[in-house]
């Protein structure tokens, strides 16, 4: 048998099950947005107030005649792209942030977890070992199309080792046959 390597299940090897049925789904997560946030929130706020300074020391220029009125027509310009650049960015950043379609679905018939349009399903019986390692989710399986597959993706409010004990509680009553049959 080759050796596992980690990866993060970006493609998907293997297909999830046809049955897409709701009633399946037991417990599922969406990742934490707010780092990503914080950093667009940061340079966004950062370009405004850049903006908005220039602006006011080219409205002072403006104001004293002379051939200072050159130089602080083309600072006000420069003020007014990067007021309007830092909310287009906001906006725009925001927007692809909370339309990430990541997740992590506690399912009656395994783990999945679904990025970037592909769908990972890890079958109960399939894995040995689920650990978080750092801020890591490590799930160790028996499948050697998955070997090892790691999740580097914060959820929200959960931490790797509060989602690894959830993980290692669910695949617990799955197979002790405690969890509800699907219809």
């Amino acid at each position: 048998m080759p050796p596992r390597t980690p990866r993060e299940p970006a493609l998907g090897p293997v297909r999830p099950a046809p049955d897409d049925d709701p009633a399946l789904n037991l417990e599922w997560f969406r990742p934490d947005p707010r780092p990503r946030l914080y950093r667009t929130y940061g340079v966004g706020v950062a370009m405004i107030l850049a903006g908005a300074l220039l602006c006011g020391w080219a409205f002072l220029g403006l104001r004293a005649p002379g051939p200072e009125e050159g130089r602080a027509a083309i600072v006000m310009i420069v003020g007014l792209l990067l007021t309007a650049g830092g909310m287009l960015l906001m906006v725009r950043r925001v927007l692809l942030v909370l339309a990430d379609d990541t997740c992590l679905v506690l399912r009656v018939d395994g783990l999945r977890f679904d990025r970037a349009g592909a769908r990972t399903l890890v079958p109960w019986t399939a894995i040995d070992r689920v650990e978080a390692v750092g801020d890591r989710l490590r799930i160790e399986t028996d499948d050697p199309r998955l070997g090892v597959v790691e999740i580097g993706t914060r959820f929200t409010d959960l931490s790797a080792g509060e989602m690894a004990r959830r993980i290692g509680e669910t695949r617990r009553r799955a197979l002790m046959g405690l969890l509800p049959r699907a219809r």
